[in-house]
């Protein structure tokens, strides 16, 4: 289990759950099955591998539903590349053609009236979990190609005073990520018990972005950005960047 979760191989639990040593790591699992399918794709032209890899994502998932794939009892590999969640990779393909048509990185007041609109859908996607499930859903799959958008548009001219925030966040985002199940966890046995339900869900959410966001922050400081330090791969080639500052700047490019 430890060789398959450092290596990216998805297996089961003796659940029968698609999740590796560290919890949340099962996104890792999908995020590097895309990357795979990407840099097969890259030998061809960009038009072709960019729909090439939509038709083969859209053909996985409607496979395993034909063919009732979809349960873990048919085995992890099958389960795996036919997951419906995958249809986020499709999405995300989606989202970038429409980014590139509007070029929304020549107009900053353009960027700034997406960047309030889709503020508003995360406001609303906090709202969403007083939906019952099947709206929920619904609406998170819709909303989920926004914050993306979001994180394209959310240019620092955009931010203003915020932007130095942000950009720590994002810099601690890695960490968030590996961390925020140990404080969800907690938080969550504290408010279930509470039986608030639906109704206090928004501020249970925000509480645990905030929580998980200054844990993320600690870890960052403390253990991620010594660790990239350390193993900072230009530390060890110095004459790397020398060599490419005495190239004309196309052949940097």
């Amino acid at each position: 289990d430890f060789l398959r979760s450092f290596l990216f191989i998805p297996y089961f639990d003796d659940e029968l759950i698609l999740s590796p040593i560290l919890g949340p790591g099962w996104t890792l699992n999908f995020e590097m099955y895309f990357y795979l399918a990407f840099a097969l794709a890259l030998l061809v032209p960009r038009r072709i591998g960019l729909a090439g890899l939509a038709a083969f994502f859209i053909a996985s998932i409607a496979t395993g539903m034909a063919l009732g794939w979809q349960d873990p009892s048919v085995g992890v590999l099958r389960y795996f590349v036919t997951h419906p969640i995958i249809i986020y990779f499709v999405l995300g393909i989606g989202v970038h053609l429409v980014c590139r048509f509007m070029a929304l990185g020549s107009d900053a007041v353009l960027r700034t009236r997406i960047f309030l609109l889709l503020a508003l859908l995360a406001l609303a996607g906090v709202i969403a979990f007083t939906l019952p499930g099947p709206a929920f859903n619904l609406l998170m799959l819709a909303l989920a190609p926004a914050f993306v958008a979001l994180a394209a548009t959310a240019v620092p001219e955009t931010l203003g005073a915020a932007a130095p925030a942000a950009v720590r966040l994002g810099d601690a985002s890695y960490s968030i990520y590996l961390t925020h199940s140990f404080v969800v966890g907690p938080l969550a046995s504290l408010y279930v018990p509470s039986g608030l339900g639906r109704t206090g869900a928004p501020v249970f959410v925000m509480a645990c972005l905030v929580a998980a966001s200054l844990c993320g922050l600690l870890c960052y400081r403390f253990v991620e950005k010594p660790l990239l330090d350390v193993f900072n791969v230009r530390r060890w080639r110095r004459a790397e960047p020398d060599r490419l500052a005495d190239r004309p700047p196309e052949a940097q490019l």
